[in-house]
């Protein structure tokens, strides 16, 4: 029997890639989120340095404090009613195909990196910064070996730590 391939996607947002996995199979591994996207086709996850990624007018110290020093991350959550090509048109994307199992196995390590409260709840720590968004705490740290880039990385089996972005759209 062949084995049916699920599609996931990469977003390049300069400073932060946006992995995109298909709503309800992030959902069944978190089912709180059913109730905070629920018409949600797809979720674009993010993850990177709280303090950076959750500031207005982030600048050059809270970059370098962020690479220099381990420091408190989130997850940045943001659903999306329709694909990604069409919701982030214009900014470049890679759509991967990647097994059943595979799918699986990035969503135990998706669910894992979610700090959770007293109760067991995930922990939210503030609206998104687009799309209807929400940032959560997450139970990694931030440094300068482990960037959003190398989380996605790993999610998608790459063990390496080098830096890699997208080719430009066009």
């Amino acid at each position: 029997m062949e084995e049916r391939a699920q599609a996931l996607y990469l977003v390049d947002h300069g400073l932060h890639v946006g992995l995109v996995v298909p709503a309800g199979e992030l959902q069944r591994h978190l089912p709180e989120l059913k109730e905070v996207f629920p018409a949600a086709r797809f979720i674009e996850l993010g993850w990177g340095d709280r303090a950076f990624y959750q500031h207005e007018r982030a600048g050059a110290g809270l970059a370098l404090r962020a690479l220099l020093w381990p420091t408190e991350a989130v997850l940045h959550l943001v659903p999306l009613s329709q694909p990604p090509a069409v919701v982030f048109a214009g900014l470049p994307e890679l759509e991967l195909s990647v097994s059943s199992a595979g799918m699986e196995r990035l969503l135990v390590e998706v669910a894992a990196s979610f700090a959770r409260n007293e109760a067991g709840n995930l922990r939210d720590v503030g609206a998104g910064r687009y799309g209807g968004g929400r940032f959560y705490a997450s139970v990694e740290s931030y440094h300068l070996l482990h960037t959003c880039d190398t989380w996605v990385a790993r999610r998608l089996g790459c063990r390496c730590a080098r830096h890699w972005r997208l080719p430009p759209v066009g």
